[in-house]
C-alpha cells in the first residue's frame, strides 16, 4: 500500500509540472520512450532465455506449471516443511517420501512439494495408529491463506475446485492431468505454522479426481505437529462452501437474531485444457515447449469473478493509466486515483466475489413457517463489519447485499424445483414485454457450527433493491391467505408499521419498500388490491384510489404459476408492486395520468411446491408429495392467481392478451425440452459435484433424487401438452 501511495503522490506531482511547464511533457515523452525501448530489449531477451529453457525441459514439467500457475507464491510450503523434523517428530525421523511424483511434474512446484509428502498406504496407517489422538482445530490448517472450510466432528476438510476445459481434452482428464491438479489443489491448504507439514496418504484417486470429487471420496491425510500428529481426511466437492459459526452461546429459537462468524469459500477453477495428458503423444499444432511453457505462465482462473491476483493487476493497469494520462491534467489524475483506490479496497476485502474467502462477523436466524418446524432450517444471515454495522458484499457472482437468504430445499426430493423455476421466471421476464425480475439461486454447501449441514440454495432477498425501487415505490410481501385470518380491515389501523399482524404474532403482509416507515410508506395499494380481488371485483375500486395495473406482469405471474403448477403462490408468497406515477402534463398543461398515483405490478418468491409437488396436511416428514393427478387442472387458486381472475372478469382486453403472451412464450424457447433440460443441469450440477450423495447421507429420503427429476419431467412433458390445448381451446 506505501508503494501505491508513493506512487500516486508522484502521479500528482508530475500531473502539476505538466500543467505548469508544458516543456516537462517532451522530456517526459523522450524519458517513457526509452524505458518502453529498454522493456522491451529486456522483454525479448528474457522471452529467448525462457525458450531455450523450456526446450532443455521435458514437455510434460512446462505443461502442468499451468496447474500450479494457479497458486500464488504465497502459498507455496515453506522449504523446511520438506525436512524429516529429525528429533523432533520421532515418528516420522526414518521417513522417506515414496518417489510417486510423474516426470511431468517438477518437484519444486506447489504441486510437487504436495506430491512429494505422499506415503505408502502401510507406513501411513502405522504412523495413523501410533497418532496422538488429537484433533483437528480451526487454528491447524489454511486454506489458500484463509480459513479452511471443515466439519470438526468428523475430521473432514473440503476443497471447493471447478476444472473446467476437460471437453476440450475429449471429455475427461488423464491420470498424470488427475494428479497434476490434484497436487496444485492441495498445494492451497497448508498448516498455519510453518513449521509443521502435511503428509498424504497413497490413493489412486489423484489419478481420477473427477470421480473422487463425484463420488465424495476421502483423502486421508496426517498434520505433522511439534505435540503430536493429528488425523484427518480431504474431500474434494465441486459446489462453494458457506460456513457459520454461532458466538453467542444461546440456544437458537426461531425468528431470533444470533451473533456468528460467516466464511465463503468459492470455487477454485483449474483449466485441464493447459495441461497435456502427459502420455507423451506430441498433440498436433500444440507448439513447442517453448511456446507451452508460455501457455502456462499465462493461465488465468476462468471463473466468472475475479481473483485478487486479477485485482492486483487491475490496479497497476490503473497506475499505469493515471500515468499516461497525466499530460491531460490534474482532473483525469484524480479520477484514474479514484479508480485505483476502490480497486485496492476491493482486492483487502477478502469479497466473495474476487474468488477469494469472505470472512467476516453476522447475525443470523431461522427463517419461514412451516419449514422452521423441520430439522435442516433455512436461514436468513445478515453480514456485519467488525463495528457491527451492515456488510455490503456480492457473494457467487450474486448482487452486493447485506441480507441473504438460505433455503434447505428440504421438501423437495429431487432439490431442483427451485432454482429451474427461478431460472424459468427470469427467463419468461426477458419475454415478456414487460420485465420484472426475481431472485437468483446458487448451490452451496453449508457447514453450520463445525458440522455439515447439506445442500441449500444461497438466495438474493426479493426486495425493492432486487426489483430496482426507487423513492416513492412500494413493496409488499403477501404471507398468508386473506380467509386464514381477516386482514382486510387491519390496513387503516396500521399507519406507521411495517406488517400487518395475523393474530398470531407473524405478519400477514409485510412492507419491505421502503424497509422502514416514512412518509412515502403507504398501505392504502395494497389495502385497495386486496379489496378488488375478494370483495368488489370492480376495477372502479382501483380507479378511486388512483392505482392502474400492468396488464402484462399479473399475466405472466399467473401464466407462471400455472405452468409450474404453484398452489403456494398464487395469493400467499407473491409479491405486490406499486410504482409511483409522477404527474406529467402535455402540452396544454393538462394532466396526462388523469389522477394516477400508482401502477401495480407482481413477483413472487417461495418456490418449492411446484412441478406436481403439493403440500400434505396433517404435515408429515417433509410436508409433500408427488402425483400426476392435477397435471390437466386449471382451477383459481390452484393453477392461477385469484387476482388474474378477478382482473380477467373485470378486463375483456386480459383474456386475449393471455393467448398472445402463451403463443410468445412458446415461440420464444419455452418447451418441455427447455425445462426439462434446466432440471438435467441442475441436478448433474449436485451430482458431479458429490453434494448430492453427502446430502442423502446427511439428510436420508425414501426417493432417488434421480427418480424424482424423471417424475418431474414427466409432469412437464404432460402439462405443456395439458395447457397447449387449454389455451388453443379457451381463448
Amino acid at each position: 500500500m506505501a508503494r501505491k501511495i508513493a506512487i500516486i503522490i508522484c502521479i500528482l506531482m508530475t500531473g502539476m509540472l505538466i500543467c505548469i511547464y508544458p516543456g516537462v511533457r517532451e522530456t517526459l515523452q523522450e524519458t517513457f520512450e526509452g524505458i518502453a525501448a529498454d522493456e522491451q530489449t529486456a522483454d525479448a531477451d528474457t522471452a529467448n532465455a525462457h525458450a531455450t529453457d523450456a526446450r532443455a525441459a521435458d514437455e510434460q514439467t512446462a505443461n502442468v506449471r499451468a496447474a500450479d500457475a494457479h497458486t500464488p507464491d504465497t502459498y507455496l510450503p515453506d522449504e523446511a516443511a520438506t525436512d524429516t523434523f529429525g528429533d523432533r517428530f520421532p515418528d516420522f525421523q526414518n521417513y522417506s517420501p515414496v518417489t510417486v511424483i510423474p516426470e511431468n511434474i517438477s518437484p519444486g512446484s506447489a504441486a510437487g512439494q504436495v506430491l512429494n509428502s505422499i506415503m505408502p498406504g502401510d507406513e501411513f496407517d502405522k504412523i495413523k495408529l501410533d497418532a496422538s489422538g488429537k484433533s483437528l482445530s480451526s487454528d491447524d490448517l489454511s486454506w489458500f491463506g484463509d480459513a479452511a472450510a471443515a466439519d470438526f466432528s468428523t475430521g473432514i476438510v473440503y476443497l471447493p475446485c471447478k476444472i473446467v476445459g476437460a471437453e476440450a481434452e475429449g471429455g475427461g482428464m488423464s491420470p498424470k492431468q488427475s494428479k497434476a491438479v490434484w497436487g496444485s489443489l492441495l498445494a492451497g491448504l497448508t498448516p498455519v505454522s510453518g513449521a509443521e507439514k502435511i503428509w498424504y496418504r497413497e490413493d489412486p484417486m489423484t489419478e481420477d479426481l473427477a470421480g473422487a470429487m463425484e463420488e465424495g471420496h476421502l483423502f486421508e491425510a496426517l498434520l505433522q505437529k511439534a505435540d503430536g500428529t493429528v488425523a484427518f481426511s480431504v474431500m474434494v466437492s465441486g459446489l462453494p462452501f458457506l460456513m457459520i459459526d454461532q458466538t453467542d452461546g444461546e440456544d437458537i429459537v426461531d425468528q431470533e437474531d444470533h451473533s456468528g462468524q460467516i466464511a465463503v469459500f468459492p470455487l477454485q477453477t483449474f483449466d485441464v485444457s493447459k495441461i497435456h495428458a502427459g502420455t507423451g503423444d506430441e498433440k498436433a499444432g500444440a507448439g513447442s515447449d517453448a511456446e507451452q511453457a508460455d501457455a502456462g505462465a499465462e493461465k488465468t482462473d476462468t471463473s466468472a469473478v475475479e481473483t485478487d491476483e486479477e485485482n492486483t493487476e487491475k490496479a497497476d493497469a490503473g497506475i499505469e493509466k493515471a500515468a499516461s494520462g497525466a499530460a491531460g491534467g490534474l482532473e483525469s489524475i484524480l479520477e484514474n486515483i479514484a479508480d485505483i483506490m476502490e480497486t485496492i479496497e476491493r482486492t483487502g476485502t477478502g469479497s466473495a466475489a474476487s474468488g477469494t474467502t469472505l470472512s467476516c462477523p453476522c447475525s443470523f436466524h431461522v427463517r419461514g413457517n412451516f419449514a422452521a418446524s423441520m430439522d435442516k432450517k433455512p436461514w436468513k444471515v445478515s453480514l456485519k463489519n467488525k463495528n457491527g454495522e451492515q456488510l455490503k458484499e456480492s457473494i457467487l457472482g450474486m448482487r452486493k447485499d447485506d441480507d441473504w437468504i438460505l433455503n434447505p430445499m428440504y421438501s423437495d426430493m429431487s432439490r431442483v424445483r427451485e432454482k429451474t423455476a427461478y431460472q424459468l421466471w427470469e427467463k419468461t421476464s426477458a419475454v415478456t414485454e414487460t420485465y420484472v425480475p426475481s431472485s437468483r439461486l446458487q448451490y452451496v454447501e453449508l457447514l453450520f457450527n463445525g458440522s455439515y449441514h447439506g445442500i441449500y440454495g444461497l438466495t438474493e432477498p426479493l426486495d425493492g433493491k432486487q426489483v430496482g425501487l426507487s423513492d416513492g415505490d412500494l413493496l409488499y410481501k403477501i404471507r398468508q391467505w386473506p380467509w386464514e385470518f381477516d386482514y382486510l380491515s387491519l390496513y387503516s389501523q396500521r399507519e406507521g408499521e411495517m406488517e400487518v399482524e395475523n393474530g398470531r404474532g407473524g405478519a400477514a403482509v409485510r412492507m419491505t419498500y421502503p424497509r422502514e416507515w416514512t412518509e412515502a410508506a403507504d398501505w392504502g395499494p395494497m389495502e385497495a388490491f386486496q379489496q378488488f380481488c375478494f370483495k368488489t371485483r370492480d376495477l372502479s375500486t382501483l380507479e378511486e384510489a388512483g392505482i392502474g395495473y400492468d396488464r402484462d406482469s399479473v399475466i405472466q405471474l399467473s401464466l407462471f404459476c400455472s405452468l409450474i403448477q404453484a398452489p403456494d403462490n398464487t395469493w400467499k408468497n407473491s409479491i405486490l408492486i406499486a410504482k409511483k406515477v409522477t404527474d406529467e402534463t402535455d402540452q396544454n398543461g393538462d394532466s396526462v395520468t388523469a389522477g394516477l398515483r400508482y401502477v401495480l405490478y407482481r413477483d413472487t418468491w417461495d418456490l418449492n411446491y411446484t412441478f406436481g409437488d403439493h403440500s400434505v396436511k396433517p404435515v408429515e416428514m417433509r410436508q409433500t408429495e408427488f402425483s400426476l393427478d392435477r397435471v390437466a387442472s386449471f382451477d383459481t387458486g390452484y393453477d392461477c392467481t385469484y387476482d388474474y381472475s378477478t382482473f380477467r372478469a373485470a378486463d375483456s382486453s386480459v383474456k386475449q392478451r393471455t393467448l398472445e403472451l402463451w403463443t410468445l412464450w412458446r415461440e420464444n424457447g419455452i418447451t418441455p425440452e427447455y425445462l426439462c433440460g434446466l432440471a438435467d443441469t441442475a441436478l448433474e450440477e449436485l451430482r458431479a459435484s458429490g453434494a448430492l450423495s453427502r446430502e442423502m447421507q446427511r439428510w436420508p429420503q425414501d426417493q432417488d433424487p434421480a427418480d424424482a427429476v424423471e417424475n418431474m419431467k414427466e409432469w412437464i412433458r404432460q402439462r405443456f401438452a395439458f395447457l397447449d390445448r387449454h389455451y388453443e381451446l379457451t381463448h
